[in-house]
Parts: C-alpha cells; sequence; structure tokens
C-alpha cells in the first residue's frame, strides 16, 4: 500500500479554515498512521510526516490547546488518553522495531484515530 501523505500546506488550511476542518484533516493524519506498514510508517518517520506538526488540531490551537476538542478535564491529549499511549507505542517501536511492538503501536494508533473518528462524528464544533 503506499499511501499519500497529508502535506504541511494542507494542514495549515484546515486549521485556518476552522475546527471541524482541522478535526478532519487530524483523523486522515490518524488513519494514515494507522494503516500505514512498517516500513512505510519508517519512511514517514524520516521524512518528518509523523510528528505533531502534522496534527491540523495543534496547529489551529498553536500547540497550546486552549479550545482543542482533545483536551479532558484540563489536560491536554499528550499527557494522557490515546495519543499519550501512541505516542509512547511509537517512540517503544521506534527503540525496538519488533513485531510484536508494531502491532502494540498499530493497536494505540487505532484506538488514536477512533476518538478522532468519534469526536467528529459526533459533530464536534
Amino acid at each position: 500500500m503506499t499511501i499519500k501523505w497529508i502535506t504541511q500546506a494542507q494542514v495549515k488550511a484546515a486549521a485556518e479554515k476552522g475546527e471541524r476542518a482541522a478535526l478532519a484533516m487530524s483523523l486522515r493524519h490518524w488513519k494514515q498512521l494507522a494503516a500505514a506498514g512498517e516500513k512505510e510508517l519508517r519512511w514517514a518517520e524520516q521524512e518528518g510526516l509523523t510528528g505533531c506538526g502534522f496534527c491540523a488540531l495543534c496547529e489551529r490551537y498553536d500547540h497550546d490547546c486552549t479550545g482543542c476538542p482533545l483536551v479532558d478535564r484540563g489536560r491536554p491529549c499528550f499527557e494522557y488518553g490515546p495519543y499519550s499511549a501512541a505516542d509512547g507505542a511509537f517512540a517503544d517501536w521506534r527503540d525496538d522495531p519488533s513485531p510484536a511492538r508494531f502491532i502494540e503501536w498499530r493497536i494505540a494508533a487505532r484506538a488514536m484515530r477512533d476518538l478522532l473518528q468519534r469526536l467528529y462524528d459526533e459533530g464536534k464544533k
């Protein structure tokens, strides 16, 4: 599978358009991450396509999280929940590129994708 990765220009445009567009672009990004195979994900990381710089919600809220729909009880997503778990699983896989670690990453990435999908489906604006 070859993924047509989103661009920084698409992320910025979605962030400027509004929260719903930023949420949709962030969801698209996590769909890409969750679908990527090991080789493609390693390439994407080397190209700098895997970090929060490709999260349109982070771009929209200027990385301070105020108003972001992923904030839960005052805690930003990087401190709890699916994003934090995915970030940790990605680091674990990067440090130990075993099949088991990749499976852990994929499960965590799908959980983050699913959270964004729920928020999008709920029409959170």
